[in-house]
């Protein structure tokens, strides 16, 4: 039986000197999504190539 770990569960190591920017990023791309689905939802999302 092969061990297979389960998805729900990231392990992320990082220097703690790039912890704020590393933040900012993440924080900016879960926005992006956030507004991705929003466009998703209401019928108006064009694609990353804006077809």
């Amino acid at each position: 039986m092969l061990f297979a770990p389960s998805l729900d569960v990231i392990v992320v190591a990082f220097a703690p000197e790039l912890a704020e920017d590393l933040l900012d990023a993440v924080q900016a791309q879960a926005a992006r999504e956030d507004e991705m689905m929003k466009s998703i939802a209401s019928g108006t999302y064009k694609g990353s190539y804006g077809n």
